[in-house]
């Protein structure tokens, strides 16, 4: 069974485009799990309108980070797939990957390839190659404990699929992803799926606290290196081989020096 964790917030008006494209999967048993991050938008009701097809859970409003954390504690999969309640799954996904876990058993999680839109407009054909990953045309297992991360989250975890349960930290308003991606490539082997299986969508509709493109202040450019210099810090402390260690510190020291 492949349990599909969709956090929302607010987001009614969007909400059931995620929730078809997940009911729509083949290749696995299938349980949808929403959790409603306080929604003040109806979404409750768009929600009972699937009765037993979608479990339905609601908490007071405290991020994306312990909405996933609560629909992943309810949870009852063999595997948890993410999709944000903005982004939509294409036919195949499921299948695609479940088949890519067969294929690689010593694979932990799977990163497949999304494009990204922006208000009904395409940004980007390719989320990996947008990240600096390689996408020939075969899957491939990316090397253990590797450091590919330090630049920044690699993956949209709309395209992560992982065997078992990792939670996120649910006091990171922001970063959260990156963070628990983090752990992923310390202790987990990821197999990259090269092919476009999701779409990644942002709308200017509020629902996010920061859109893509848009040019931070300098208070929030502060907080947010405060932010990642804390996550470093915190993932230096995993232990990690010699270079990334290096590599880890040398970077703390960057922020620190642009902190002060």
């Amino acid at each position: 069974m492949v349990s599909v964790i969709i956090p929302t917030y607010n987001r009614a008006h969007i909400l059931r485009d995620a929730i078809e494209s997940a009911l729509g999967q083949e290749g696995a048993e299938l349980e949808v799990v929403v959790a409603d991050d306080g929604s003040t938008d109806g979404t409750a009701d768009l929600v009972a309108g699937y009765s037993d097809r979608v479990v339905y859970l609601w908490q007071e409003h405290r991020g994306a980070a312990a909405a996933r954390n609560l629909a992943i504690e309810a949870s009852r999969g063999d595997y948890v797939a993410f999709l944000d309640s903005d982004d939509v799954w294409l036919p195949g996904k499921l299948a695609a990957e479940m088949e890519g876990f067969e294929r690689f058993p010593e694979a932990d999680a799977i990163a497949s390839d999304a494009d990204s839109w922006r208000n009904g407009d395409l940004v980007a054909d390719s989320w990996l190659q947008s990240k600096g990953l390689p996408a020939p045309a075969e899957p491939y297992l990316l090397p253990p404990q590797s450091g590919l991360w330090l630049q920044g989250s690699r993956f949209a975890t709309c395209s992560l699929t992982l065997r078992g349960r990792e939670f996120f930290d649910p006091a990171l308003a922001r970063f959260e992803d990156w963070e628990m991606e983090i752990r992923l490539f310390h202790r987990r082997r990821i197999l990259v799926l090269p092919r476009l299986l999701s779409h990644i969508r942002r709308f200017d509709d509020g629902t996010r606290l920061c859109m893509p493109g848009t040019d931070p202040s300098p208070e929030e450019r502060r907080r947010d290196l405060q932010v990642e210099l804390a996550i470093l810090q915190r993932a230096l402390a995993l232990g990690w081989p010699a270079e990334i260690e290096l590599e880890i510190r040398a970077k703390c020291a960057r922020h620190e020096a642009r902190l002060a």
